[in-house]
C-alpha cells in the first residue's frame, strides 16, 4: 500500500476496470447488485490500493513519523460488520480458488496455522467448533474461514 496525495488516478483506475464507461466514474454508474460486482471484481485484478495523505490523519509520509515519533493521538472507533477480512487480504495470502470454497481439509491446514498465535491447546478445537461445527459446503466453510481471519486479526485487535 502507498501513500499518495491526490487519489483521483487510483479511483480512475478502479473505475475503468470495474467497467466504468466514462472517465468522470460516479457510484451510481458502477455496479448495483451484489452478482454485478461478483463479475467485476476479477477484473480488478491484482491492484494496490492507496491511502490519501490527507495532512491530518496522514500529515507526512510514514517514514517521517516512524523517525520522528510524532504520531497522533486519537480515538479510534473499529465499526464491525461480517466482512472484515473480505477480499483482498486473501486474495494476496490465500491459496489460488479459496474464491470459490474450501475444503475441510484446507480450512484445517490453515487453522492449524493459527498454532503461532501461542494460543491454549485447547483453543483450537474450540476455534473448530464455534465457527466450523460439522460444515461440508465448500462456499459454507470459505465464509466462516474469512470470519474467522476477520474476528482474529482485525476485530480482537481493534478491541
Amino acid at each position: 500500500m502507498f501513500i499518495q496525495d491526490d487519489p483521483k488516478a487510483a479511483a480512475q483506475l478502479v473505475a475503468q476496470r470495474a467497467g466504468c464507461p466514462s472517465d468522470d466514474c460516479r457510484a451510481h454508474d458502477l455496479p448495483q447488485y451484489p452478482q454485478d460486482i461478483e463479475v467485476a471484481t476479477p477484473a480488478l485484478g491484482e491492484m494496490v490500493l492507496s491511502v490519501r495523505r490527507d495532512g491530518t490523519v496522514i500529515p507526512t509520509n510514514l517514514e517521517e513519523v516512524v523517525q520522528t515519533k510524532s504520531f497522533l493521538s486519537f480515538p479510534s472507533i473499529l465499526g464491525i460488520n461480517n466482512h472484515e477480512y473480505d477480499w483482498m487480504l486473501p486474495h494476496f495470502f490465500l491459496f489460488p480458488g479459496w474464491d470459490l470454497g474450501m475444503t475441510c481439509e484446507n480450512m484445517m491446514i490453515l487453522v492449524f496455522m493459527l498454532q503461532k498465535l501461542h494460543l491454549p491447546d485447547s483453543a483450537l478445537g474450540i476455534i473448530v467448533e464455534e465457527y466450523f461445527g460439522d460444515m461440508k459446503d465448500p462456499v459454507g466453510i470459505r465464509d466462516a474461514f474469512l470470519e474467522l481471519m476477520g474476528d482474529l486479526l482485525i476485530v480482537v485487535l481493534g478491541v
